[in-house]
């Protein structure tokens, strides 16, 4: 495998940022043929039509596009071949685009290592090898890039055949699953995941996971990485690549194999061949790597980081501030804190008297801070963050409650009541009050160096929700216990990093 020796010439950057593409097995049958679909996702999504050239023995044209019998009769070359064959005719098509000078593959076809056929893998590396030819897959979904064109934002590059939802971010992950690299995309808009970047390597026959690594390292829009780990077939280099990439980005990585079921299961998923547990644990540890067990921790710790990276916001030790409007949230989240290594540390009786101030007599002051029934934004959002953000007694703070005016859903008479012009107009300048209080207390994690992690159950439900995470640039969970989780990732993180900082100051005395 080659060595990129720049950014831009690296065969990924090319692959992610494709002038022209040659599109293998799309037709005119749009619920049946999965190549089909993944052309229109990439036609549905912003690529230029008129830089698709559908390759097919048989039709004029697909999808409203010109189409050719054979790559040979395309006018131009191609910067990238999209590949959903048979697999007996990969091996041809291979050769074919290797004599018309194209040098970027896409390989979705299966059927290869992972089923037993590692002689036909062979043989298409060989004839990349021969022809210079740099190829994802095979037995891959395809890559996504949301950052396709500076001066087309609305152009996305997206093969895959998950439509994307969320907006263009700077999550980057790099996967042997077509799932966690794709799949994903169908809930982004409703959990507030937006993604840069998306690779789903498959087999790895020459694109690997260190290859996407070395790449995302380099790459100025990502700012947190994700790896779906089934095997690592360079070891040493992939340990280089992560203690390197992690002092300046995280990579929060899931690794299946480890177990019986696990192992089973990606040796007929890739061909993969699984390793130790304890290993991959203590690489993953030494190197600073979050570790994840499930795609819902996968993608909700990538949210939190991907909202106080950029802002540089590390907490640089294990206490958190809990703030709630309920008494059984708050209790949950600091049962959970302490379950996860977290310190939920008692107010000094100097802050206490200083929350005492802002809160009704029945709230609770010592931690969690319970505000009980007070519908004060300004107190929720600004005067008890702030409190606790400047006391020096927290590192992070997760606080329940973040509900806007959808909180108030009723049936028909309950509707009735809360549609009256008076009601409306004072939901509306609560509403706006709101905002006012937002626009101050959005800049207390970077000032103080505390990071913020909000719940509300209704979700996007609550048309609050999108408002604090693209406006205020505020990370809002479902659960407590979400919030909990990822704000434990981003201290174990952020504590790496401090204590990597210190051990290079103590070294330089």
């Amino acid at each position: 495998m080659l060595k990129s020796t720049s950014f831009e010439s690296h065969p990924l950057h090319k692959i992610l940022h494709p002038k022209s593409i040659a599109v293998y097995g799309a037709n005119n049958n749009i619920l049946q043929t999965m190549g089909t679909i993944q052309m229109l996702n990439l036609i549905d999504q912003g690529y230029p039509r008129e830089n698709l050239y559908p390759i097919h023995p048989h039709l004029d044209s697909v999808l409203g596009l010109k189409a050719y019998k054979t790559i040979a009769a395309v006018p131009v070359i191609p910067d990238l071949a999209f590949l959903v064959l048979p697999t007996q005719a990969i091996p041809q098509v291979m050769v074919e685009l290797g004599q018309k000078g194209v040098k970027l593959v896409i390989m979705v076809t299966a059927g290869f290592r992972e089923v037993g056929d590692a002689v036909g893998e062979a043989k298409i590396k060989k004839i990349a090898n021969k022809y210079g030819i740099r190829f994802v897959g095979p037995n891959c979904i395809g890559v996504f890039n949301a950052h396709l064109d500076a001066d087309h934002p609305e152009r996305i590059l997206n093969t895959t055949w998950s439509h994307y939802t969320g907006k263009p971010g700077n999550i980057s992950i790099a996967s042997q699953s077509g799932t966690f690299a794709s799949h994903i995309f169908i809930m982004a808009a409703d959990i507030g995941l937006n993604i840069n970047k998306s690779i789903s390597v498959g087999n790895e026959a020459n694109i690997d996971i260190c290859d996407c690594l070395e790449y995302l390292r380099d790459d100025p829009t990502t700012n947190v990485i994700c790896i779906y780990v089934e095997e690592v077939k360079r070891g040493a280099l992939f340990r280089k690549l992560v203690k390197e990439i992690t002092p300046k980005k995280p990579i929060i990585a899931i690794y299946m194999g480890g177990t019986l079921g696990g192992a089973k299961a990606v040796s007929s998923h890739t061909g993969s061949m699984a390793g130790n547990d304890a290993i991959f644990d203590a690489i993953f540890s030494q190197a600073g790597i979050r570790r994840v067990f499930s795609m819902r921790e996968f993608l909700l710790t990538a949210i939190l980081f991907s909202h106080f990276i950029p802002q540089g916001v590390l907490p640089k030790g294990r206490r958190i501030g809990i703030i709630t409007d309920s008494g059984g949230a708050g209790a949950e989240m600091a049962d959970l804190g302490s379950r996860y290594g977290l310190t939920v540390p008692e107010f000094s009786p100097e802050l206490q008297i200083k929350l005492k101030t802002h809160l009704p007599s029945t709230a609770g002051i010592r931690n969690p801070v319970d505000l009980t029934y007070l519908d004060n934004p300004e107190v929720y959002f600004d005067t008890i963050p702030h409190l606790l953000s400047q006391s020096g007694e927290v590192d992070a703070i997760v606080s329940y409650g973040a509900y806007g005016a959808d909180y108030f859903q009723y049936g028909s008479f309950g509707t009735e009541m809360i549609s009256s012009p008076k009601t409306k107009g004072m939901l509306q300048q609560y509403m706006d009050f709101m905002y006012s209080v937002l626009e101050r207390s959005k800049l207390y994690p970077a000032k103080y160096n505390i990071p913020i992690a909000h719940v509300n159950l209704m979700g996007a439900r609550d048309g609050l929700v999108p408002i604090l995470r693209e406006k205020y640039d505020l990370p809002v969970f479902m659960f407590p216990d979400e919030a909990v989780q990822t704000m434990a990732h981003l201290i174990e993180y952020g504590c790496y990093c401090h204590k990597l900082l210190q051990t290079s100051l103590q070294s330089m005395e």
